[in-house]
C-alpha cells in the first residue's frame, strides 16, 4: 500500500493550489504555470507499483502532465483531452487560451521529440463527447491510468469519474485531482468533492481507495 500523507501536511496539501509552486518547471517545456510540479513526487510511487502503458488525460492545459507522464512511461500511448476553452474559474483570471494550446501543442512536440517511444493523441472537446464516443468506440477497459483534472462542477465531474470507471481496466488507476478544491461560493455543486464522494460511495463494491496525497483521491478499479 502507499503511504498516506502525514496529517503534518494536511496544511500544505490543501493551500500549495492557492499560489504557485516555486519547485524547478521542467527544463526546455514551455509553461506559464507550475501547479503540477507539486504533486509529481505523490504520482511517482503510481508508476513504481503499477505497469502503465495507456494513460488517458481528461484536462491538459499547457501539457505539464502529459510531459510529466511521458517522461515515467518507456513506451506507450496518452491521450489528451481539453476544451482549451478553461472554464468559470479560470475564465475570470482572463487566460488566453489560445496561448495555453500552443503551448501545449509546442511542449508535447518537445517531449515526443524526447521519448519517441510515446504516441500522444490531442482530442480537442467537451469531456462527456470524447469519453461517450471512446466507450461507443469499444475502448471499455482500456487505459490503465486516468487522470481527472477537467471541469470543476460536480455534475461534468461526476460524468467523468463513472465514464472513466468503465473506460480503466480492471486493476487500473483513477486519479482525481483537485478533490478538496473549493469554489470561490463554497457551494458543494460547484465543486469537485460532492461528486467524487458520491461516486466513491456508489461504486464502493467495484473500486479500492488507495490511502496518498489527500488534497487528490486515488482509486483501484477491481472488477467492472
Amino acid at each position: 500500500m502507499l503511504e498516506e500523507s502525514s496529517s503534518k501536511d494536511l496544511n500544505f496539501n490543501l493551500n500549495w493550489k492557492r499560489k504557485f509552486s516555486k519547485e524547478t518547471i521542467q527544463g526546455g517545456f514551455n509553461f506559464n504555470t507550475n501547479w503540477h510540479a507539486v504533486v509529481q513526487k505523490n504520482l511517482d510511487p503510481i508508476f513504481d507499483k503499477f505497469s502503465i502503458k495507456k494513460i488517458l488525460e481528461i484536462g491538459s492545459f499547457e501539457g505539464q502532465s502529459t510531459c510529466y507522464f511521458s517522461e515515467k512511461l518507456t513506451q506507450g500511448q496518452i491521450h489528451c483531452l481539453d476544451t482549451w476553452k478553461g472554464d468559470d474559474d479560470l475564465r475570470e483570471k482572463n487566460i488566453d487560451f489560445k496561448i495555453i494550446e500552443k503551448n501545449f501543442d509546442k511542449n508535447i512536440k518537445l517531449a515526443n521529440e524526447i521519448n519517441p517511444n510515446v504516441n500522444f493523441f490531442k482530442y480537442k472537446s467537451e469531456s462527456y463527447k470524447q469519453l461517450s464516443k471512446f466507450i461507443a468506440e469499444g475502448k471499455e477497459n482500456f487505459f490503465d491510468l486516468i487522470y481527472i483534472d477537467g471541469a470543476h462542477d460536480s455534475q461534468n465531474v461526476l460524468f467523468d469519474a463513472v465514464s472513466s470507471f468503465k473506460l480503466v481496466k480492471e486493476g487500473g488507476v483513477v486519479i482525481f485531482d483537485d478533490y478538496l478544491w473549493e469554489s470561490k461560493d463554497k457551494n458543494i455543486i460547484n465543486s469537485p468533492k460532492f461528486a467524487i464522494d458520491s461516486f466513491v460511495n456508489i461504486f464502493s463494491n467495484k473500486i479500492y481507495i488507495i490511502r496518498h496525497f489527500l488534497y487528490q483521491l486515488y482509486i483501484i478499479k477491481k472488477s467492472n
